[in-house]
């Protein structure tokens, strides 16, 4: 009689501990539901970011690869980039490379000081147009201020310096670097109460032709 009567309140016991051990589940469940909403809210400022850092890490590579081509070949070689035309009802931002096959022609008159890259008859496409994700916003910084990124060409010179058409006057120009940014999201300014673009920055420094990210 008394082995039966303690098994009864164990059985009672175990049903009530199944029973809670469901509605703990059902609460973590809300718990984590609610978690994935605020982490979907927060993804769009940060996917935007890793979007931008990623496609800044693509382009510094082949801005060094053209820059080693220029060196290894002793032959100007350039990096274009810039919006082109695609199959698509709207253009993409794209880059690729040249190489100019006439150590001799004078690249650099036709190039200083002109907004519009020269024309590539005395060269050929090194590589394919490579397209940066949807949604990557770029610009180049003319005096310290982003402009949108229209077609663009960075000439790097046999011994590996650079020449930028936003460095016209290059024998005196303080500033000997050419700056693309990579738009990845925007910051509010209190005092003026308006927002601007926040860029991730990859630098050539035009007197070596090296690349870097500030």
């Amino acid at each position: 009689m008394a082995v039966e009567s303690h098994r009864t309140p164990s059985k009672i016991s175990n049903a009530s501990s199944a029973a809670f051990s469901i509605f703990e589940l059902v609460t973590v469940l809300a718990i984590i539901g609610v978690a994935l909403l605020v982490s979907v809210g927060a993804f769009g400022p940060w996917g935007a970011y890793w979007k931008a850092k990623g496609a800044r890490r693509a382009v510094c590579n082949a801005l060094r690869e053209t820059r080693s081509v220029a060196l290894a070949q002793n032959r100007y070689a350039a990096f274009c980039y810039g919006n082109v035309a695609t199959n698509e009802p709207v253009e993409k931002f794209a880059y690729t490379a040249y190489v100019f096959t006439n150590e001799a022609v004078d690249l650099e008159a036709k190039y200083k000081g002109v907004e519009n890259p020269p024309g590539f008859e005395d060269g050929y496409q090194d590589a394919p147009w490579r397209f940066l994700p949807d949604g990557v916003t770029v610009a180049h910084f003319v005096n310290g201020e982003p402009v949108p990124a229209q077609e663009c060409l960075i000439l790097f010179r046999p011994d590996g310096t650079a020449l930028s058409p936003y460095s016209a006057d290059y024998a005196t120009a303080s500033n000997r670097t050419h700056t693309i940014g990579f738009r990845t999201r925007t910051r509010f300014q209190t005092q003026n109460k308006q927002t601007e673009p926040i860029y991730l920055p990859v630098v050539i420094d035009l007197d070596t032709g090296r690349v870097r990210t500030d």
